[in-house]
């Protein structure tokens, strides 16, 4: 399963739509980070600044070859560096309570900052 796949919880989508969504359609304060290898998409990060008086995470996700290689914590510093431009305050994100992977990531990363 490739990264637009994910991006959009599985559903198929085009290239061109997924295109769209990444780089065409963002709305103002909706960034997109993609990790890359040559013209291959790693994992991605989906950040939203200043919506709802909080800066949000709005996914993540790193192709599971390519997982524990620091590709997924370098996708969350770089939409929090994006955050502080902003004076962020507050960071949120939501996990499903099964995706014990990302549990565990996330409270590594919160231990290390």
């Amino acid at each position: 399963m490739g990264i637009k796949e994910k991006a959009f919880h599985n559903r198929e989508v085009s290239d061109e739509g997924f295109l769209d969504w990444a780089f065409t359609n963002r709305q103002k304060g909706y960034d997109l980070f993609l990790w890359g290898e040559g013209l291959e998409a790693l994992g991605y990060i989906d950040s939203i600044v200043g919506k709802w008086g909080v800066d949000y995470i709005a996914g993540i996700y790193v192709n599971p070859a390519y997982r524990n290689q620091g590709i997924g914590e370098a996708l969350m510093e770089r939409a929090l560096d994006r955050f502080l431009v902003g004076d962020c305050h507050k960071a949120q994100l939501e996990v499903f309570a099964d995706n014990k992977g990302a549990i565990s990531f996330y409270f590594r990363l919160s231990s290390e900052r």
